[in-house]
C-alpha cells in the first residue's frame, strides 16, 4: 500500500541524511512540487481569485523556516540562480531574520503582482 511505501521511503531518507544539516536539494524539490502541483494549476486557472486562495489576487506565498541566517542566505542564492525561481517576474524571494531592519521585514506584507509568488525564507523567531 502507498502508506507503507511512503514510510519506507521516509525511513530510507532519514537513515541516509544527516538531519543536523539543511537539505537544500530537498527544499528546492519541494518548491518545484508545490508550484507545479494540481493545486497550483487550479489556482492559476482561477486567476488568483482571493476567495479561492485567500489572498489579494497575487500568486500566493510560500513560507520556509530555516535554522539561521547562513541557511537563509544560501537558500536565497540557490533560488536566485535557479532557472525557474530566479525569474523575478514570477518569484520574489524575501529574506526574513531578526537581524534585518524592521522596514525591510515589512516587505513580506507588500502584495505581489498578479501571477507572482513570494518565497519567504525565515527563522522561526523573525
Amino acid at each position: 500500500d502507498n502508506n507503507s511505501l511512503d514510510n519506507d521511503m521516509l525511513r530510507l531518507y532519514q537513515s541516509s541524511w544527516d538531519d543536523t544539516q539543511v537539505d537544500y536539494d530537498l527544499i528546492l524539490s519541494l518548491l518545484m512540487y508545490i508550484v507545479t502541483s494540481e493545486f497550483a494549476k487550479m489556482f492559476a486557472t482561477t486567476g488568483g481569485d482571493h476567495e479561492v486562495a485567500g489572498n489579494n489576487g497575487g500568486g500566493g506565498s510560500i513560507l520556509i523556516f530555516m535554522p539561521g541566517w547562513d541557511d537563509i542566505s544560501k537558500m536565497s542564492r540557490i533560488l536566485s540562480s535557479h532557472s525557474l525561481f530566479g525569474n523575478t517576474s514570477k518569484y520574489k524571494v524575501i529574506q526574513l531574520h531578526s537581524g534585518i531592519p524592521k522596514y525591510a521585514q515589512r516587505e513580506i506584507f507588500t502584495p505581489v503582482n498578479k501571477n507572482q509568488h513570494k518565497i519567504i525564507l525565515s527563522t522561526n523567531i523573525a
